[in-house]
């Protein structure tokens, strides 16, 4: 019986340290390190046409160590102009939430989010997360209780929810697929 448990067990504690090395081994590097990606977002509200233009710069910005063992490849994006971050289309103070009616927002936004440089780049740990790629996201912020101020997640939005509630029209919005990278 004894016997039994040891040659049951050293399996076990072989896949367990294979599974445990992965988890803490580097990840593989891209063999496309560097691009860009135009894009394109032409929007109406409230009767003038607005257009969203520029490229989003992505680099590779090499290995890094999360939580001083876990390994995780980091990238960077910008814009060719040199703004980073989201590009808000619309910004209001005290108005209700869509997302809770009856609640006051100290301030909402919509914003285009326009992508991730994991997902232009082909990283394949981004390639299934929705919130990667380019699109229209709404974000609020609201007090709650004494002074304590919350923000919502960002919740995306589509083209018809950006009418109904904002009165955004999305006349266009194109942008780069990813590329096709390798990781050795």
């Amino acid at each position: 019986m004894r016997k039994l448990r040891y040659i049951i067990s050293i399996p076990i504690a072989i896949i367990l340290l294979t599974t445990l090395a992965g988890c803490f081994a580097a990840p593989k590097t891209p063999t496309i390190e560097y691009g860009e990606f135009p894009f394109r977002f032409v929007y109406e509200l409230n009767g003038e046409i607005y257009i969203v233009e520029d490229t989003v710069v992505c680099e590779f910005r090499g290995i890094m160590t999360d939580l001083g063992f876990l390994k995780s490849r980091r990238w960077s994006e910008y814009l060719k102009n040199g703004r980073s971050g989201w590009i808000t289309l619309l910004r209001d103070e005290n108005v209700y939430s869509i997302l809770t009616p009856d609640r006051l927002n100290t301030e909402i936004s919509v914003a285009l989010r326009y992508g991730t440089a994991e997902y232009y780049m082909g990283d394949p740990t981004a390639q299934n997360m929705t919130h990667n790629k380019p699109q229209v996201w709404y974000l609020e912020s609201y007090d709650e209780s004494d002074r304590v101020s919350y923000s919502q997640w960002p919740t995306a939005m589509s083209d018809e929810q950006l009418e109904k509630h904002f009165g955004i029209k999305v006349i266009e919005f194109t942008f780069s697929d990813p590329i096709k990278n390798e990781f050795k």
